[in-house]
C-alpha cells in the first residue's frame, strides 16, 4: 500500500460550547486557530469527528427554564438545538477540509460528549480529544476548594467516583457520567486540554507533552 493509499486515522473531538461562543460574542480568534490546525493536520492523514457543545447559551436557556419548571426532557431537548446551531457554524467554518465531519446532540440524557464517545466507537477513533475551558481535572472544584487535587492521569474508575453517576442537563463537567461509562466500557483513552491553549493540540495528536489531563 502506497503512502497515499494508507488508510487515514480518525480522531473524535468534543468540542465544547464554550469555545464557540459565550457572553463576548462567537470566538472567532479560537474558530480561525482550529481551523488551521485541523487543515494542516488533514493533510498529514488525520480524519475528524467533532461534536460541538452548548455552552453557556444552553446553561442560561436551561436555568431559565427550570423557572418555568421545564422537565428534563425539555431542558435536554432546548440545549441539542442549540449545539446544532453550532455544529452547523463550526462545519461552515471548516469547509472545504478532507475528512471532516461536524454534527450537535443526538438525544436526552446525556451530552455531547457522549456522543462524541458514541461516534469514536462507531467510526474506530483511536482516541477522543476534549477541548473545553478545563485543561486538567481535579478531585474538586479548584475555585472552591483550594487544597483540590491535580490529576494528570487517572483511570475510568477514579474519575467516575470523582464525577458520579447521575446525569443533570447542564451539568458543568470535564466529562459527563453517561460518555465517562461508554468510554470506560469501551476502553477508551480520552485527553483534556484547556482551549486556550490550542498549541496543545498537535502535541496530543503527536504523542508529546502537554498540560492537561487523560483518562484511561
Amino acid at each position: 500500500m502506497s503512502a497515499s493509499q494508507k488508510r487515514r486515522e480518525t480522531v473524535a473531538i468534543s468540542l465544547g460550547g464554550s469555545m464557540i461562543i459565550n457572553g463576548d460574542g462567537i470566538h472567532v480568534a479560537f474558530l480561525k486557530k482550529f481551523k488551521s490546525i485541523i487543515a494542516a493536520e488533514s493533510k498529514k492523514g488525520l480524519d475528524f469527528i467533532i461534536i460541538t457543545g452548548g455552552g453557556k447559551t444552553t446553561r442560561d436557556y436551561q436555568k431559565a427554564g427550570r423557572t418555568f419548571k421545564f422537565s428534563d426532557k425539555t431542558l435536554d431537548e432546548i440545549g441539542i438545538s442549540i449545539t446544532h446551531v453550532n455544529a452547523k457554524f463550526v462545519a461552515a467554518t471548516l469547509a472545504g477540509i478532507r475528512g471532516i465531519s461536524v454534527m450537535g446532540g443526538e438525544k436526552p440524557g446525556q451530552s455531547t460528549d457522549a456522543v462524541a464517545v458514541g461516534h469514536a466507537i462507531k467510526n474506530n477513533a483511536t482516541r477522543v480529544i476534549n477541548i473545553s475551558s478545563i485543561g486538567y481535572i481535579y478531585s474538586s472544584d479548584p475555585e472552591k476548594n483550594p487544597d483540590a487535587q491535580k490529576f494528570e492521569t487517572l483511570s475510568w474508575k477514579e474519575y467516575r467516583a470523582i464525577i458520579g453517576s447521575k446525569w443533570i442537563p447542564g451539568m458543568h463537567a470535564p466529562f459527563d457520567p453517561t460518555a465517562s461509562r461508554l468510554a470506560q466500557k469501551n476502553n477508551l483513552t480520552v485527553s483534556f486540554m484547556d482551549g486556550k491553549d490550542l498549541a496543545a493540540l498537535p502535541k496530543i495528536l503527536h504523542g508529546k507533552k502537554w498540560a492537561g489531563s487523560v483518562i484511561l
